[in-house]
């Protein structure tokens, strides 16, 4: 007897129409099964009442915060593998990143076998048993940073800091 497998339902968001659909396009292909929004209140309708095995969420969108939405899933207990695009990659986006349990972290420009490579890791639940498990790497980092949603966010906004704002830290 035979069992099928599961097809992976994933959702992308990102503000980059020409980049969702390249990256809808490119999963499809690859038999996945893809959902896509483009703002904060469709990505999480998506959530709620697809169920993903995977979120591709940008980290700066006009309307609202990649961040921002990660840390709201998170807080509802969401235990989907996350991964992040940006296409600005600095250390602090990739530390944060880590608290929210990022399975993954794609700068732009990236390549197609990147997304599936990340996609293909991202999309199997044992990175995140193993991370918590061992109490996780979110939570020792929350712990070495107090005030870390201070330094991070700003009106409710994630903001860029810089070298400066880590020499205070």
């Amino acid at each position: 007897m035979t069992t099928a497998l599961k097809t992976k339902r994933i959702i992308v968001c990102d503000d980059d129409e020409d980049l969702v659909d390249f990256l809808a396009f490119m999963l499809r292909t690859n038999d996945y099964d893809v959902r896509v929004a483009g703002s904060y209140e469709e990505v999480m309708k998506l959530v709620e009442n697809y169920e993903p095995d995977l979120l591709l969420l940008d980290i700066r969108m006009p309307e609202f915060d990649g961040f921002n939405v990660a840390e709201t899933l998170r807080k509802q207990k969401s235990t989907f593998p996350i991964v992040f695009m940006t296409g600005n990659d600095n250390t602090f986006c990739r530390l944060y990143a880590t608290t929210l349990d990022a399975a993954g972290y794609l700068k732009k420009p990236f390549e197609a076998e990147d997304v599936l490579e990340i996609v293909e890791k991202g999309g199997g639940d044992d990175r995140r048993v193993r991370c918590n498990e061992h109490g996780g790497a979110a939570d020792a980092f929350r712990r070495a940073v107090p005030g870390l949603q201070e330094l991070t966010h700003r009106h409710g906004v994630a903001v860029e800091l810089g070298q400066q704002d880590f020499a205070a830290a």
